[in-house]
């Protein structure tokens, strides 16, 4: 599963890495890297403070605003609409 924490106090015990992509999310920790292909994904969300990314199976990314670049956020809307009609 992977999960970004939503806290920024919750960071201070982890060491994660994310770029977002226009084709993917790429998350890298001292000891991993996982990928999630945007086909994968069942729904992208926009909240006040975060974007949540659901995929087929399930499982959740939770990304805060506060931290993403400009390009990543416009990245990520431009997912919205994909999601609902191109999936």
């Amino acid at each position: 599963m992977i999960i970004i924490l939503t806290q920024k106090a919750w960071f201070k015990n982890f060491d994660l890495h994310y770029e977002i992509q226009p084709e993917r999310i790429i998350i890298k920790s001292d000891k991993s890297k996982s990928e999630l292909d945007y086909s994968d994904l069942k729904s992208v969300q926009k909240r006040k403070t975060y974007f949540a990314l659901k995929t087929d199976s399930k499982q959740g990314i939770y990304l805060p605003i506060k931290l993403l670049e400009p390009t990543e956020i416009d990245i990520l809307n431009k997912l919205k609409p994909c999601i609902a009609h191109c999936g």
